[in-house]
Protein backbone atom coordinates (compact mmCIF):
# COMPACT_ATOMS: atom_id res chain seq x y z
CA UNK A 1 0.00 0.00 0.00
CA UNK A 2 1.30 3.75 -0.58
CA UNK A 3 0.98 6.19 2.21
CA UNK A 4 1.54 9.78 1.55
CA UNK A 5 2.71 11.27 4.69
CA UNK A 6 2.63 15.10 5.35
CA UNK A 7 3.98 15.24 8.86
CA UNK A 8 7.31 16.92 9.24
CA UNK A 9 8.87 13.65 10.95
CA UNK A 10 9.44 10.13 11.20
CA UNK A 11 6.53 8.68 12.59
CA UNK A 12 6.34 5.24 13.83
CA UNK A 13 3.24 3.33 14.88
CA UNK A 14 3.96 -0.37 16.57
CA UNK A 15 1.79 -3.31 16.12
CA UNK A 16 1.23 -6.09 18.04
CA UNK A 17 2.60 -9.37 16.85
CA UNK A 18 -0.50 -12.15 17.16
CA UNK A 19 -0.70 -15.56 17.39
CA UNK A 20 -3.72 -17.98 16.90
CA UNK A 21 -4.89 -19.07 20.32
CA UNK A 22 -6.36 -22.70 20.99
CA UNK A 23 -9.71 -21.16 20.95
CA UNK A 24 -9.08 -20.14 17.42
CA UNK A 25 -8.72 -16.17 18.03
CA UNK A 26 -5.98 -14.22 17.83
CA UNK A 27 -3.53 -13.53 21.01
CA UNK A 28 -1.76 -10.39 21.68
CA UNK A 29 2.15 -11.80 22.00
CA UNK A 30 3.00 -10.00 25.19
CA UNK A 31 5.92 -7.55 24.70
CA UNK A 32 6.26 -8.33 21.00
CA UNK A 33 5.59 -5.53 18.46
CA UNK A 34 6.67 -5.06 15.23
CA UNK A 35 6.94 -0.90 14.16
CA UNK A 36 5.60 0.24 10.85
CA UNK A 37 7.74 3.32 10.29
CA UNK A 38 5.98 6.48 8.06
CA UNK A 39 8.76 9.00 6.80
CA UNK A 40 7.76 12.20 5.16
CA UNK A 41 6.55 11.65 1.38
CA UNK A 42 5.70 8.70 0.11
CA UNK A 43 5.57 5.17 2.09
CA UNK A 44 5.12 1.57 0.68
CA UNK A 45 3.72 -0.55 3.53
CA UNK A 46 2.50 -4.33 3.78
CA UNK A 47 -1.63 -4.14 3.24
CA UNK A 48 -1.94 -6.19 6.08
CA UNK A 49 -0.04 -4.05 8.35
CA UNK A 50 -1.73 -0.47 6.71
CA UNK A 51 -4.97 -2.66 7.85
CA UNK A 52 -3.68 -3.34 11.16
CA UNK A 53 -2.54 0.59 11.62
CA UNK A 54 -5.56 2.26 10.47
CA UNK A 55 -7.15 0.82 13.94
CA UNK A 56 -5.05 2.98 15.66
CA UNK A 57 -6.64 5.72 16.88
CA UNK A 58 -3.26 7.89 16.75
CA UNK A 59 -3.44 6.93 12.86
CA UNK A 60 -6.86 7.34 12.63
CA UNK A 61 -6.63 10.83 13.69
CA UNK A 62 -3.82 11.71 11.26
CA UNK A 63 -6.08 10.05 8.38
CA UNK A 64 -8.66 12.05 9.53
CA UNK A 65 -6.94 15.87 9.33
CA UNK A 66 -4.94 14.27 6.17
CA UNK A 67 -1.83 13.94 7.16
CA UNK A 68 -1.26 10.11 6.23
CA UNK A 69 -3.18 9.59 2.89
CA UNK A 70 -3.95 6.09 2.18
CA UNK A 71 -3.08 5.76 -1.83
CA UNK A 72 -3.35 2.59 -3.78
CA UNK A 73 -1.09 -0.37 -4.07
CA UNK A 74 -0.39 -0.55 -7.47
CA UNK A 75 3.37 -1.41 -7.90
CA UNK A 76 5.45 1.73 -9.50
CA UNK A 77 5.60 -0.08 -13.00
CA UNK A 78 1.98 -0.57 -13.08
CA UNK A 79 1.47 3.35 -12.80
CA UNK A 80 1.84 5.95 -15.54
CA UNK A 81 5.38 7.18 -16.01
CA UNK A 82 3.94 10.66 -15.29
CA UNK A 83 2.84 9.50 -11.86
CA UNK A 84 5.53 7.23 -10.85
CA UNK A 85 8.12 10.17 -11.43
CA UNK A 86 5.70 12.30 -9.14
CA UNK A 87 6.07 9.52 -6.45
CA UNK A 88 9.65 9.36 -7.02
CA UNK A 89 10.34 12.74 -6.41
CA UNK A 90 7.89 12.98 -3.42
CA UNK A 91 10.23 9.65 -1.63
CA UNK A 92 12.78 9.56 0.68
CA UNK A 93 13.23 6.59 1.63
CA UNK A 94 16.88 4.79 -0.19
CA UNK A 95 15.52 1.15 0.16
CA UNK A 96 12.60 2.18 -1.04
CA UNK A 97 14.04 4.02 -4.27
CA UNK A 98 16.70 1.07 -5.10
CA UNK A 99 13.49 -1.17 -5.16
CA UNK A 100 12.14 0.27 -7.57
CA UNK A 101 14.97 1.36 -9.62
CA UNK A 102 15.23 -2.26 -9.42
CA UNK A 103 11.79 -3.18 -10.18
CA UNK A 104 10.99 -0.14 -12.85
CA UNK A 105 12.59 -0.23 -16.41
CA UNK A 106 11.51 2.64 -17.75
CA UNK A 107 14.43 5.33 -18.47
CA UNK A 108 12.55 8.56 -17.16
CA UNK A 109 11.55 6.62 -14.31
CA UNK A 110 15.12 5.55 -13.52
CA UNK A 111 16.42 8.87 -14.15
CA UNK A 112 14.12 10.20 -11.53
CA UNK A 113 14.45 7.67 -8.81
CA UNK A 114 18.58 8.16 -9.72
CA UNK A 115 18.58 11.74 -9.15
CA UNK A 116 16.62 11.55 -5.69
CA UNK A 117 18.94 8.59 -4.35
CA UNK A 118 21.12 11.60 -5.03
CA UNK A 119 19.58 13.89 -2.91
CA UNK A 120 19.10 11.13 -0.08
CA UNK A 121 22.49 10.26 0.13
CA UNK A 122 25.00 11.94 2.09
CA UNK A 123 28.18 12.46 0.60
CA UNK A 124 31.29 11.16 2.63
CA UNK A 125 31.82 15.34 3.37
CA UNK A 126 28.67 15.53 4.90
CA UNK A 127 28.63 13.04 6.96
CA UNK A 128 31.68 14.38 8.89
CA UNK A 129 30.62 17.94 9.35
CA UNK A 130 27.31 15.95 10.84
CA UNK A 131 29.69 14.41 13.03
CA UNK A 132 31.58 17.56 14.04
CA UNK A 133 34.71 16.69 11.95
CA UNK A 134 36.49 19.10 10.04
CA UNK A 135 36.09 18.63 6.00
CA UNK A 136 39.43 17.73 4.35
CA UNK A 137 40.91 20.48 2.12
Amino acid sequence: MIVRSKLPGIFTQGLHLFKMGKDGNKEAIPNKMKNVRFMPGVNEIADADWEECKTHKVVQHHTEKGDLIEQDNRPIQKRSEKLAVTLVKDTFDVELLTKWHEDDSRPEVRKAISVQLKECTLSDEDRKMLKGEQPEE
